[in-house]
């Protein structure tokens, strides 16, 4: 992409490559990837997201909650963020006590 720095392409194929990996169900394998991804370049947005999306699928509130709210950081307007918090909040007052 033209004006991209390689650091950003490379971050948004591995932040691609993780969500492959979610999909698939490799959660752990994802949530190492997007953090590789966000090593590289950590303003991309859609990587924070994923990252939290699959950090909550594993039952990992609190890290999925800093992970969105970093979303929302970089793009306060991104509707993806503020809907994603607004689902684990919900799934945080479902969870069992321990």
């Amino acid at each position: 992409a033209a004006g991209r720095s390689p650091s950003h392409v490379g971050a948004t194929f591995l932040s691609n490559l993780g969500y492959a990996k979610q999909q698939s169900g490799d959660l752990d394998g994802a949530i190492a990837t997007y953090k590789k991804a966000l090593a590289k370049d950590d303003k991309l947005g859609s990587a924070w997201i994923n990252l939290g999306t699959a950090q909550a699928q594993k039952g990992q509130y609190d890290d999925a909650e800093k992970s969105f709210n970093k979303a929302l950081a970089l793009d306060a307007s991104d509707p993806r963020a503020k809907a994603n918090l607004e689902e684990l909040a919900d799934l945080k007052k479902k969870k069992p006590k321990p």
